[in-house]
């Protein structure tokens, strides 16, 4: 639980356990199959919006604090995949725009074949 600023609440102890037992009791006959925690609104449009905003990379940290490693490690692993196929990207839009200025198409293009060979 999160209180208006977003910091983990402390729970009692015997709250907690009484929790458990009937999240337990409520599995063992069928009623729920998964416990998750509900969103807090606020948080995920801040993590969103820095998300969203042209940046190097995903605010990681923040991510992580709230969705856990699995997603943390998602997102960092594609904001460093994105940042390495720019460069190659670039690359081919000036091959493109090169061929398309000459007037070449894809089948007589010397270069084109080239950038496939390089990329």
């Amino acid at each position: 639980r999160y209180d208006d600023q977003g910091n983990a609440l402390q729970e009692d102890n015997t709250v907690q356990q009484r929790s458990e037992a009937l999240t337990h009791i409520l599995k063992k006959y069928g009623y729920i199959d998964v416990v998750t925690p509900v969103h807090v609104s606020h948080l995920c449009q801040k993590i969103l919006h820095k998300t969203l905003a042209p940046s190097i990379s995903p605010p990681i940290h923040e991510i992580r604090n709230y969705y856990g490693d699995e997603i943390a490690f998602y997102f960092a692993w594609m904001g460093h995949y994105t940042t390495w196929l720019f460069f190659p990207a670039i690359v081919g839009l000036l091959v493109y725009c090169f061929r398309i200025y000459r007037g070449d198409t894809i089948e007589n293009d010397e270069i084109t074949p080239l950038y496939g060979l390089l990329a």
